[in-house]
C-alpha cells in the first residue's frame, strides 16, 4: 500500500495572518503542492466552502481534500450546539471525501498577540472541567464518525499551556 501525503496550505498562505501570502493565488498553491508530490490539501482561507465550487478546482489539479481545521468551542457550547455550528464544515468535508476534521478547542485562545504565552493572563484549561470536556468531545467525535469523518484533536487551548 502506497503512502499518500497531504499538506496544509500554510506553506503558501496564512490563516491567522491573511496578509502573509495574500498575493498567492489558490491555483499556485495547488499546482506547486501537486508538483511537490502531495496527493491532497487541508482547507485554507483561499478555498471555497462549497463542494460544488471546490470539487472541480481540486479535480483540475488531481488533488483530494484531506482535512479541514475546525475551531471548536465545547467549553462554551453544548454538544448539540457544537454539532449545529460544525454542520456546514462537516458536510463539506464529507461531500469531498475528506475523512478527517482537525478539531481545535479555541475557547479563550489568545491569537493575534493579545497576551504572551508566559503571561499569567493566558487562560489555563480548568482542571475541574477535564472529565466534562472529555465526555463532550467524545460525544462530538461519535457524531462526526457516524457522518464518515473522524476528528484529529489539535491542542490549542489558550496557546500557552
Amino acid at each position: 500500500m502506497a503512502v499518500q501525503l497531504g499538506i496544509n496550505p500554510l506553506t503558501w498562505t496564512n490563516d491567522d495572518l491573511p496578509s502573509l501570502g495574500a498575493e498567492t493565488p489558490l491555483d499556485t498553491c495547488l499546482s506547486e503542492g501537486k508538483e511537490a508530490g502531495f496527493a491532497g490539501f487541508e482547507l485554507g482561507n483561499k478555498f471555497p466552502r462549497e463542494a460544488r465550487l471546490l470539487g472541480p478546482i481540486l479535480q483540475r489539479h488531481d488533488l483530494k481534500l484531506v482535512s479541514g481545521w475546525y475551531s471548536g468551542r465545547l467549553l462554551e457550547r453544548s454538544v448539540e450546539e457544537e454539532i449545529a455550528a460544525a454542520q456546514a464544515h462537516l458536510t463539506l468535508l464529507r461531500e469531498l471525501g475528506a475523512k478527517v476534521m482537525v478539531f481545535a478547542e479555541v475557547s479563550h485562545c489568545i491569537h493575534g498577540g493579545t497576551a504572551d504565552a508566559g503571561s499569567p493572563c493566558v487562560p489555563r484549561f480548568p482542571q475541574a472541567r477535564w472529565a466534562e470536556y472529555g465526555e463532550k468531545l467524545t460525544a462530538f467525535a461519535r457524531y462526526t464518525q457516524q457522518q464518515g469523518v473522524q476528528i484529529a484533536y489539535h491542542h490549542h487551548y489558550g496557546d500557552g499551556d
